[in-house]
Order: C-alpha cells, then structure tokens, then sequence
C-alpha cells in the first residue's frame, strides 16, 4: 500500500498596497432582484426591474391580502377592475371546530362547521378570467 501526500495548502493572501482587493466589480443585477417602492393601505407593492437582454421591462408583483368577503381589485392577470368571486372551502378552522365538537361527544353535529361559510377558508377567482387570486385562511 502506498499513500499519497495531501496537496500543499495555497499561498497565504497578501492584500495588495492600499488596502483594495483585487475584485471591486459588483454583481450583475438579475430579474429577480425586488426593490420595495412602498406599501399602500397594509397591501405590499413590489416592483422588479429587468436587466439588459431580451425582457428587459418593468414586472409589477402585488401582494394581496384578501378578507373573508369578495373583494374589489384589479385581476394582474386579465388588468380588469373587478370584484371578486369567492368559493369556501373547509378549512383548518372547520376541521378543528368538527373534531372538538367529536371529542366532546356531540359527532352528529360534527360535520356542520363545514356548512358555515364563517367557518371556512375564502377561496378568492376573478370571475372575468378565472384565474386564483388567493385565499383568507381562518386560521
């Protein structure tokens, strides 16, 4: 059995005088570096430039928090100014809700917070497109 010697460990690095590194150039910009150009009523408003190439643009990415009722917006999809159409679906908060009322005995009851819409998560559609446009969660 022969063994090999580990590689020599690199040259220690010397500073060149003045104190700069070799490398000052900055790093490219991509498309997806966001820059925050301020917040409007608690919904974020984001905005992404693109760099030099072929979709070289401007992206708008809104962030949206909708409530448990339709609600009024303009679709990034279609750019119509519409009111939103809600499904409820059951969620967390009616699942819990029905295994509480299980474990307390009362199981014949147990599927009706799946039927109230208070209880239930808000799906939200444009009704012009109908492309999702995201979800209240209850919890």
């Amino acid at each position: 059995m022969s063994y090999q010697q580990p590689p020599p460990p690199p040259p220690p690095y010397y500073p060149p005088p003045g104190g700069q590194p070799p490398h000052t150039t900055q790093p490219p910009k991509y498309e997806s570096d966001l820059l925050n150009t301020g917040v409007a009523g608690g919904r974020g408003y984001y905005q992404a430039t693109g760099g030099p190439g072929p979709s070289a643009g401007t992206t708008t990415i809104i962030i949206r928090e909708f409530g448990p009722y339709p609600s009024s917006i303009e679709c990034p999809f279609c750019r119509c100014h519409v009111l939103t159409s809600v499904s409820y679906t059951p969620g967390c908060l009616a699942w819990l809700s029905g295994s509480l009322l299980c474990l307390f005995g009362l199981w014949p009851c147990a599927c009706i917070p799946c039927c109230i819409n208070d209880c239930q998560d808000a799906r939200h559609f444009c009704p012009h497109c109908g492309q999702y446009l995201g979800t209240y969660a209850r919890i």
